[in-house]
Parts: C-alpha cells; structure tokens; sequence
C-alpha cells in the first residue's frame, strides 16, 4: 500500500496555514504544521485533531527537524497583516529570511519540494486593484489556498507521469 503524501506547512496555525492543512487533510495528505503562535492560534487547528495531522510549536527561524520522510514544505509562516508588519518588525523580516533559509533546509535535507507563499505588503491584488468588501477578501484567499494545493497536485501529477507527461 503506497503512503500517503507527507507535507510540512509553517505557520500553519494561521488563518491561511489552517485552511490550507484542512484541504490537504480533505486530499489524502499526511500534514505536519508549524507554528510558534507569534500570530496564529491554536484554536485554527483545533479541529484536526484526530486526523492525519501533527503540530510542533517551533520558531522556523530557528533549525526545523522532522523525523521521516518528506514530500512537501509549504513556507506559510509570516506575520500577515499590516498592523503585524508595524507592531512585529524584527520577526517579520526574521521569518522571511531566516525562516525562508531554514524550510529551505528541510527541503533539501529531506529531497521535498518547496513552496513559498508569495510575500505581498498591503492590500491583496484584485482585477481592479482593491479588495472591496469581506466577501472579495475570502475568495482571495480561497483561491490562495487552493492555488497552493493545485501546486502539489500538479508536481505530483508531472512525478507521476515524467517531466513531459510520457
């Protein structure tokens, strides 16, 4: 019987990290979150519990160690919001550097792939250049989540299939 996909995601008590650990959980994926609680919550985790899902609080700017296999890291972690950007300075740029450096390292140690989110500063883009309203902002990011989980899906699907789909 093959094993399941193993994906780390960092920041994966975010509002983003959750959501998107519950779709890859919905996917058949084995998830591992990390999160030092700077700005995310356990209680965005709380209900995956009893699946396949694992959580270590860790600082990623900091040596990430993983024991087994992996298939997936997902650098999510970030403060994400501009009042974050002001009041946490120091440890933004730490996770986007350090942390950057440090899930890249499990990557390479563990031979998985690496997804970093797309760092943005403001306003999320929109056709039009704003975000109107709370109902523009979840499909934002709803299709944030779901364009990560299509990455994994589309690498899957070309290591299955070869590097020219033969």
């Amino acid at each position: 019987m093959p094993t399941k996909p193993r994906v780390v995601i960092t920041g994966a008590a975010g509002f983003i990290g959750s959501h998107l650990a519950e779709t890859l959980l919905d996917r058949d994926y084995s998830v591992i979150g990390i999160d030092n609680l700077l700005t995310g919550d356990t209680a965005n985790i709380s209900h995956l519990a009893n699946r396949d899902f694992a959580f270590i609080k860790h600082d990623v700017t900091n040596y990430i160690y993983i024991d087994g296999p992996v298939d997936f890291v997902l650098h999510w972690a970030s403060p994400a919001s501009p009042i974050d950007y002001l009041e946490l300075p120091i440890p933004t740029l730490k996770v986007g550097a350090l942390g950057t450096h440090k899930a890249l390292g499990l990557a390479k140690a563990k031979g998985a792939r690496f997804v970093k989110r797309r760092a943005r500063r403001g306003t999320p883009p929109r056709a039009h250049g704003t975000v109107r309203g709370p109902r523009d902002r979840q499909r934002h990011l709803r299709a944030r989540r779901r364009g990560a989980a299509g990455l994994i899906g589309t690498a899957r699907e070309r290591d299955q299939n070869g590097p020219c789909g033969s």
